[in-house]
């Protein structure tokens, strides 16, 4: 009864225990002797307390003194023995509440262990009572026995769960005692199993510190490296924060040791080397860094800026790049190298620009703090090098100028790129003015003209915001004075819309007047004729008025803008008023007086606008009279003559005509009077006349496009009068002189020819006819439909010549010769009928292709009609019929072939006398297909 109560006991005992957490419990389905139950008794799953584990223990040893069966007894003892020395291990964990743990407690669990193994050698769980037995060996201190327990278990059970942590607790010991040969071994057992286990990580950095403890570094590195990969994966980037506080702390450890054996190597170069032969990896930066760093602990400055340097070398648009020339810059600012630390924000700057492809690159959280390292640098640099430049100010010696120059310009770049960047910064405005007076300084005007606008008008507010405005528009004023004439107009307009602007944001500064009344001038120099008068007339109302140098100035630019206007009434009032202000003797009174006179002119132009040509004349004329030394006498004659022509007076307008160019006959405006006399000559019936005043304007006038069409007119007047010698002489005049637009002057060729064909000349026709295709030939982008008609038709007109040749060849004695040359005209012919039809001009295709047709029958008609040898008899004479025929048939057959050719252009919409002229001649030589007369009317509705 005793021993059945003790054996539910133990069972429940058991199953409570085997759900104590403890290292090394068996695995869920090892047997145990609860399951020899048949009835288990069901318990609570609760953590024993040292009292409930002491009350167990005691059980259990009551149980072994039962001694009951072997299984039973075994699983009792490894229980009873593994609460022992959970027992030592909860006293050295907790030593606060319990007595440390004695070796005779230790020996406890010892003996109990080596009893069951020695007793039960058949004992399932073996491995796991090896293993609990190390760590009893362990606890006490006793690392030989330790050793030797954990070779038994790797031993002889190569399966058993704990057998890479034996492996580790037995390279742990090596490597201590440094054995690290045996070290490596053991974690390198570990690392051949594959298997992912808690141990598997730390064996891979254990393995490779064993390596680099016997010098054998790079392979130890392999094992660092797959280490690493293995944690920080194939991201783009690695990302450390995904790792448990163990997994960094390890990190950590394996960055820095593999710091050390790149030392050992060499430095950054051999990190570079080695991962181009292992393959490349997002963690590298870590790697640069911690070899950085490990530099930087060792005060090697100069190796660890180039070992962050080696990194952002090797990839530039990292996400940890920027940052590593970040801790360069600094490593030289704090341990005073100032020269690098320059030379490194330049680097930094010109690479992570603002929007620059390494700047895009980055995410949104990077560029930001890249923004603000930028603003800092910029500032730095632009402070640096104005510094320089200051000390070199006002040097007289041409080294120091140039290295004033130099240093001058190197800052204004820092300061254009900060401004260019961070243009919203609220001391933007003051930079921009410190950048305009430096380049004021170096003579580089245009440049300080932006910088100094920039900070009056763009950027944010400052103090010396309206000195900043006029500084520019002094610097718009040096900068002309060293312009070509060409290239002011185009500056002081830039500098008069700064003028304008300086007054309407300043209008309270004292320059105001002075710099208005330079932009009324200016204004009125650039044709912003409205603009000027406004600004001058400005000048004119200013309270307190503005001193009288300036209010003459005011008024002569009013009178000269209203002028332009067309408001003569206020041009002349202010033209008064300007004099009024100016001495008598004063050398601007006559431009004044001019402009009087002028004013008297744009009066008669008005009556001419309102149609009182008439009326205009006479204003015009009347100018003598009241301004005789006016220069504008001579245009007003002009005008008068003009006006009586819009008056249809043509009379009226020869004799004033006539009487300018025999005043005036190199006046610039002899070319329009030759116009005007020669419409003029045309009214009143002189077209000879005409035609000769049209040859000279041809030559004269101002305009190519005037003397292109008076040349062309004059050509076709003399043609239309009938003097053809005239006429051809200035169509060759046109052509030579007017090459372009091509189309007329081949208009001209053409005439050319139709004229000395008129005339029989027929060589100079066909030179003008070869002239016309090579100026098609030689048109390139000019060629158009109509140069290449020309060109067709005259290419045509020249085959004419060749086709003529070949219809005067007879086949007559001697046949042999004459048959010869007859073939060889006929190909010549046929070559410049070709040549027609390569222009792709349908009706000189369908005349080329009936005249080779008509060529080929014509050829095969003479043939037959050859004259015949004599001496023939009438065999040989019928033989020799025969063999015409044979020869004649294929030509025949070729002229049929280009007949229906044309015929079939009726398909494609044309038809014409070739094409007509194609059908009737297949009529005769076919009649069974082609001389159906319903059929060809169909085809030509069909066109039609």
């Amino acid at each position: 009864m005793r021993l059945s109560f003790s054996i539910a006991l133990l069972g429940a005992l058991l199953y409570g225990c085997s759900n104590m957490p403890m290292i090394g419990k068996s695995k869920p389905d090892e047997p145990t002797l609860a399951d020899i139950q048949k009835q288990p008794v069901k318990v609570e799953k609760k953590a024993l307390s040292p009292t409930d584990r002491n009350e167990v223990i005691e059980n259990y040893r009551a149980i072994l003194q039962l001694n009951p069966d072997q299984r039973l007894n075994s699983e009792a003892t490894r229980r009873l023995a593994d609460l022992e020395l959970e027992r030592s291990e909860t006293k050295l964990l907790d030593s606060t509440d319990e007595p440390i743990p004695s070796d005779a407690e230790l020996d406890k669990s010892i003996k109990l262990y080596e009893s069951l193994l020695r007793k039960d050698p058949n004992y399932a769980s073996r491995d796991l009572v090896l293993y609990q037995l190390a760590r009893a060996y362990e606890l006490k201190g006793d690392l030989n026995a330790m050793m030797l327990t954990l070779r038994a278990l790797i031993t002889q059970y190569p399966d058993s769960p704990h057998w890479q942590e034996a492996q580790f607790r037995r390279g742990e010991h090596f490597f201590v005692s440094q054995q690290f040969d045996n070290a490596e071994s053991s974690y390198n057992a570990i690392l051949k199993q594959r298997q992912e286990t808690p141990y598997y990580d730390r064996a891979l950095f254990k393995h490779g510190w064993s390596l680099f403890k016997q010098q054998n570094i790079e392979k130890g590195l392999d094992s660092f490296t797959q280490l690493l990969d293995r944690n920080l994966g194939d991201a783009p980037e690695a990302d450390v924060s995904k790792l448990s506080p163990a997994d960094q702390k390890l990190l950590k450890e394996t960055i820095r040791v593999i710091s050390l054996t790149f030392s050992e190597l060499g430095g950054a170069k051999r990190i570079s080397r080695y991962f181009d032969t292992k393959g490349h990896r997002n963690y590298e930066y870590m790697i640069y860094q911690g070899l950085g760093d490990l530099y930087l602990k060792q005060e090697r400055i100069q190796d660890a800026a180039d070992a962050y340097l080696a990194f952002v070398d090797f990839s530039p648009d990292h996400p940890q790049s920027p940052r590593l020339s970040v801790k360069v810059v600094d490593i030289y600012t704090e341990n005073d190298f100032p020269g690098r630390a320059i030379e490194s924000k330049k680097a930094f700057v010109q690479h992570y620009a603002v929007g620059s492809d390494a700047w895009k690159k980055q995410d949104q959280k990077n560029q930001a703090w890249l923004n603000q390292q930028l603003r800092n640098y910029l500032k730095e640099l632009a402070e640096y090098h104005h510094a320089l430049a200051q000390q070199y100010k006002k040097s007289k010696d041409k080294k120091l100028a140039a290295q004033q120059a130099k240093q001058g310009a190197e800052a204004a770049h820092w300061y254009r790129l900060y401004l260019d960047t961070f243009a919203d910064d609220p001391t933007a405005g003051s930079i921009s003015f410190l950048l305009g007076e430096l380049l004021f300084e170096l003579k580089k005007y245009p440049e300080a003209v932006t910088a100094y606008e920039d900070s009056a008008y763009r950027l944010p507010a400052h103090d010396k915001q309206a000195e900043a405005g006029y500084a520019a528009l002094l610097a718009y004023a040096e900068h002309k004075k060293s312009l070509a004439e060409n290239r002011q107009q185009a500056w002081s307009r830039q500098g008069v819309e700064s003028a304008l602007k300086f007054c309407d944001i300043f209008p309270k500064d004292s320059r105001r007047a002075s710099v208005l009344t330079e932009a009324a001038d200016q204004l009125l120099q650039l044709k912003e004729i409205g603009r000027a008068r406004g600004a001058a007339l400005q000048v004119t109302n200013l309270k307190p008025p503005a001193e009288k140098k300036l209010l003459r100035t005011a008024w002569t630019i009013a009178a000269h803008a209203a002028f332009e206007q067309k408001d003569y009434q206020a041009a002349e009032k202010a033209y008064q008023q300007a004099l009024v202000l100016m001495p008598n003797k004063a050398k601007e009174r006559k431009p004044l007086e001019e402009r009087l006179a002028a004013s008297i002119y744009q009066q008669g132009t008005t009556l001419r606008s309102q149609g009182d040509n008439k009326g205009a004349a006479q204003a015009f004329m009347r100018i003598a009279k009241q301004a005789p030394k006016a220069s504008i006498i001579a245009t007003a004659e002009y005008d008068a003559a003009a006006s009586l022509i819009a008056a249809g007076d043509w009379a009226g307008s020869v004799k004033i005509l006539e009487s300018y160019k025999a005043k005036y006959p190199k006046d610039k405006l002899i070319p329009e009077v030759n116009s005007k006399l020669a419409v003029a000559y045309m009214e009143t019936k002189q077209p000879l006349k005409a035609a000769a005043e049209l040859a000279t304007l041809s030559t004269q006038a101002g305009s190519p496009e005037l003397r292109r069409e008076a040349g062309w007119r004059s050509a076709e007047l003399y043609e239309k009068a009938g003097k053809q010698k005239q006429a051809i002489a200035a169509y060759k005049r046109y052509v030579k002189n007017f090459p372009a637009p091509l189309d007329q002057a081949m208009e001209g060729g053409q005439k050319l020819v139709e004229l000395y064909h008129k005339g029989g000349e027929t060589g100079k026709r066909d030179w003008w006819l070869k002239e016309l295709i090579q100026l098609d030939a030689r048109a390139g982008k000019q060629r158009s439909d109509r140069t290449r008609y020309l060109a067709a038709q005259a290419s045509l007109r020249l085959a004419e010549a060749n086709l003529q040749g070949f219809r005067r060849i007879k086949l007559k004695a001697p046949l042999e010769k004459n048959l010869k040359r007859k073939k060889q005209q006929m190909q010549t012919a046929i070559s410049a009928y070709k040549k027609a039809i390569k222009y792709d001009v349908a009706e000189v295709t369908t005349t080329a292709t009936y005249q080779i047709a008509k060529m080929y029958q014509q050829f095969g008609t003479d043939l037959m009609e050859s004259e015949r040898p004599k001496g023939l008899n009438a065999e040989e004479l019928e033989q020799y019929e025969i063999l015409l025929e044979e020869q004649a048939y294929p030509f025949e057959e070729k002229a049929i072939n280009l007949y229906e050719t044309n015929v079939e252009r009726v398909s494609n919409g044309i038809y014409d006398e070739w094409v007509r002229k194609s059908f009737d001649a297949l009529a005769k030589l076919l009649p069974g297909r082609y001389a159906k007369q319903e059929q060809r009317e169909a085809w030509i509705d069909a066109i039609n």
